[in-house]
């Protein structure tokens, strides 16, 4: 199944037996709870709220949010490290970031104490609904990590194509972006997408469309693929 939008993602998720426990960190975030606001509504999720509890209440009260479940901790990095803690001993499904910086929330998932971690490599996914494009697109690796070397780029491979069959795509499709799609030995990316391709060939990844060295603009639309010939 191909999930193209983001309504399609959500009704598969309200066929789920029961809410998403979500557990947000530093949850006095005005753009945060409005987001949260739109799950509840649509009985997506079931949120803990890590963070000041008096500015949560105040906005929640404010931008008619179900707050659910409220833990006092006003120190932001306090927070995001009881919210791990919270989803690594099964209080929780999901994190999510509130009022913190991105390398605040991303330090307290990664941190060993934390044992959040399963003792490989983590990556991050970004989803995106563009509406110029028949579907959604998963980007990877949006900042954890910033230069990947060969191994760990078939690492991300790995650990997005399962998350992908597991939000129901049978077949993913993987593009393996560089500048060009020719390889290029002064291109270190496209000899690593010509290395990742035949491993995808040899069934590293399961069942998946793994293609590269290709430009984004050819990954995308097929009318410049077939005036380049590719």
């Amino acid at each position: 199944m191909i999930r193209r939008n983001w309504l399609e993602m959500t009704e598969g998720l309200k066929k789920a037996a029961r809410p998403a426990r979500v557990v947000v960190a530093a949850a006095d975030d005005e753009s945060s709870l409005e987001a949260l606001s739109r799950a509840v509504s649509e009985n997506l999720v079931s949120p803990t709220l890590v963070g000041d509890a008096g500015r949560i209440e105040e906005l929640c009260a404010r931008l008619s949010v179900e707050a659910g479940q409220i833990i006092d901790e006003p120190d932001a990095e306090k927070a995001a490290d009881l919210a791990v803690r919270l989803v690594r001993d099964g209080a929780g499904d999901f994190l999510m970031k509130g009022r913190l910086e991105t390398s605040q929330f991303l330090r307290a998932a990664v941190k060993k104490e934390n044992r959040l971690r399963s003792g490989g490599l983590m990556c991050h996914a970004a989803f995106l609904e563009i509406p110029a494009y028949h579907k959604m697109l998963a980007v990877a690796d949006g900042g954890m990590i910033p230069h990947p070397d060969l191994e760990q780029k078939k690492e991300i491979c790995r650990l997005v194509v399962a998350m992908l069959r597991r939000l129901g795509y049978e077949k993913p499709k993987v593009s393996v972006l560089a500048g060009t799609e020719k390889v290029n030995d002064k291109m270190p990316e496209t000899l690593d997408a010509a290395e990742l391709k035949k491993m995808s060939q040899a069934g590293l990844f399961g069942d998946c469309l793994l293609d590269g060295p290709i430009s984004l603009d050819l990954a995308l639309n097929e009318e410049k693929a077939a005036i380049k010939g590719y």
